[in-house]
């Protein structure tokens, strides 16, 4: 974890933690969806439970591009969803080699939505600068919940601001990038505010309002 002192964790965080938990045990199992099998793998990140996920997915379905990267692709279900929606050209990469390897069995299950290129990557460092992407989509950890599922060991505003700053070097001129926040994180970790002090336009795609807490998905540019 990284070494500054994070936000005391709310009782609804402790709760979805315990549920992630729970969710890990059970792993790995099948599920379906959107039409997309999936075998969801011990420590991958279940994209069923995902609040941002689903919203994410309802976006990625707007865009008409060329080339787009899933970054953090877990089991490969946006990914997935991309090439369902007639992306051309889609890339996977993920930090978690048991999302790699899920991903790759996930594309097996739907041979109809190959190929789909899989990397093993720390956000791009195994991803050729020469490569530059219409879109990237990071449905990033938003909090820290101490999970099964946190990998990465700066989660939150550190690894928002890494992944913007070295984001800018992947994409076309008019390129764009999709990511998450809910607000059963904290403020701090919030993409649109690291996004903007860098220097990005930002647009909020969409915005579910739960019943304790609120979900967006954001385009910067």
């Amino acid at each position: 974890m990284n070494s500054e002192k994070q936000p005391e964790i709310s009782p609804v965080q402790k709760e979805r933690t315990a549920r992630m938990y729970e969710v890990y045990q059970r792993q790995p199992y099948l599920i379906e969806l959107d039409g997309i099998k999936l075998n969801v793998a011990r420590g991958v990140f279940p994209p069923e439970q995902g609040y941002t996920t689903k919203l994410m997915a309802k976006v990625i379905k707007t865009y008409s591009v060329n080339t787009v990267l899933d970054m953090g692709c877990g089991s490969g279900y946006l990914a997935l969803t991309l090439r369902k929606n007639g992306v051309p050209n889609v890339w996977a990469a993920d930090l978690n080699q048991a999302a790699v390897e899920c991903t790759k069995e996930n594309i097996k299950n739907n041979p109809d939505l190959a190929p789909i290129e899989v990397v093993h990557s720390n956000l791009f460092s195994q991803i050729s600068p020469e490569i530059k992407f219409d879109l990237i989509v990071f449905n990033q950890p938003f909090y820290y919940g101490n999970g099964p599922f946190n990998v990465s060991p700066d989660e939150g505003r550190p690894l928002n601001e890494r992944f913007l700053k070295e984001a800018r070097n992947y994409l076309k001129s008019d390129g764009k990038i999709l990511m998450n926040y809910s607000d059963l994180g904290d403020e701090i970790n919030n993409p649109k505010g690291t996004a903007e002090l860098l220097g990005y336009q930002v647009k909020v795609k969409l915005m579910e309002q739960g019943e304790s807490f609120s979900n967006e998905v954001y385009e910067f540019s």
